[in-house]
């Protein structure tokens, strides 16, 4: 048998790992995309980018709005973008990229290109796939 006085003194090692566990959670919740988390499909990650970042916004807008939904974002100049099986050609763009989890071992990838001229949004294109044994 255990002494029971070698447990009732190590009671605070349970709330340190219970404060900790709670404190994890909820800084994964507080980081998680609120506007396109749970989105799986193209059209509605387009409709909702687009809500967020109407054509016409800025560029300074829509990398603050992709950079907290989780995209990794790098601005391109003078290049191709695709969109299912359409191409465009010399394109300036911010390309955010992100992937979430479609079930272990398998993510799904969101690219977004938001076109912009002047400063300002002027188009949206979104693919998406699959990664995966």
């Amino acid at each position: 048998m255990f002494p029971v006085q070698k447990f009732k003194k190590r009671w605070w090692i349970g709330v340190l790992l219970g404060s900790i566990i709670i404190a994890i959670v909820l800084i994964r919740a507080i980081s998680l995309p609120k506007d396109t988390g749970g989105i799986t499909d193209q059209a509605t990650m387009k409709t909702t980018v687009l809500q967020a970042v109407p054509i016409g916004s800025t560029l300074v807008h829509a990398e603050q709005f992709m950079g907290q939904e989780g995209f990794q974002c790098v601005l391109t100049t003078d290049a191709d973008v695709t969109e299912q099986d359409r191409i465009y050609h010399h394109k300036d763009y911010l390309y955010c990229d992100r992937m979430n989890s479609a079930g272990f071992p398998v993510t799904q990838r969101w690219q977004i290109a938001l076109v912009y001229e002047n400063e300002h949004i002027s188009d949206v294109f979104v693919s998406t796939g699959l990664i995966g044994p």
